[in-house]
């Protein structure tokens, strides 16, 4: 659901997932579903796009430093 909002294609069966296309999108709202490896790609994608991220507190699950981290790297 994410890859499409950047207008990727996104293909997937039982056992297998096909992602093609160019990111199209030049800004993006990212739905984390309270997984934070969602909101750490999406910080990613943030060094080429706006992005805003929903719930981005997540990644405390995991890194509670992240976002300090992130601003270091001058995300």
């Amino acid at each position: 659901t994410e890859l499409k909002k950047l207008g990727l294609e996104v293909e997937s069966t039982s056992n297998s997932l096909k992602i093609s296309g160019v990111i199209t999108a030049k800004s993006a709202d990212i739905t984390t579903y309270n997984d934070h490896r969602m909101a750490m790609s999406a910080a990613v994608l943030s060094s080429t796009m706006e992005t805003e991220i929903d719930n981005p507190e997540v990644v405390a699950k995991s890194f509670p430093a992240f976002w300090h981290v992130i601003s270091n790297l001058g995300l």
